[in-house]
């Protein structure tokens, strides 16, 4: 949501969903190479979406949109 504006993003374009430090109502979705602030929880999404993956406490990722993962350069 931008300046009361809602943009539709589908979702094989959101790559993470992170939760903000110190505000429980909102979270950041990263999605072509943007960064957006939006109302909801980690749970949530988590709850609705079964190809988010918790990576740890405070991500969720997308698992549509990973290609590799490398152990040795945490890439």
């Amino acid at each position: 949501m931008t300046h009361g504006l809602v943009e539709r993003i589908p979702f094989d374009q959101v790559y993470s969903i992170e939760s903000i430090i110190g505000n429980n109502k909102q979270v950041r979705l990263n999605y072509r190479n943007l960064k957006e602030d939006i109302l909801g929880s980690l749970k949530h999404f988590e709850e609705q979406y079964d190809h988010l993956f918790r990576c740890n406490r405070t991500t969720l990722v997308n698992i549509t949109n990973i290609i590799r993962i490398d152990k040795k350069t945490s890439r």
